[in-house]
């Protein structure tokens, strides 16, 4: 038996199963996964978190671009 094998194939499930990250993992172990995944969209120039900050979450870039800098640096682009 065969379980979430109606979902296996949603375009999301898809792409997490591209990413390296996600591409060993079982389709239950990807079901879950994908459970926990909340899709949020930040407008440009927003902070997303700042240096330092305890680690909350894993962030999976689906479109657009981030840019990462350190304090004092200053940025590019």
């Amino acid at each position: 038996m065969f379980l979430f094998s109606k979902d296996e194939d949603s375009p999301r499930l898809k792409q997490l199963r591209a990413l390296s990250l996600f591409s060993t993992l079982s389709p239950r172990e990807l079901k879950t996964a994908d459970n926990l995944l909340h899709e949020r969209s930040y407008l440009q120039g927003e902070v997303i978190f700042d240096q330092g900050e305890e680690g909350q979450a894993l962030y999976i870039i689906e479109t657009g671009k981030v840019l990462i800098c350190r304090q004092g640096q200053q940025a590019e682009g």
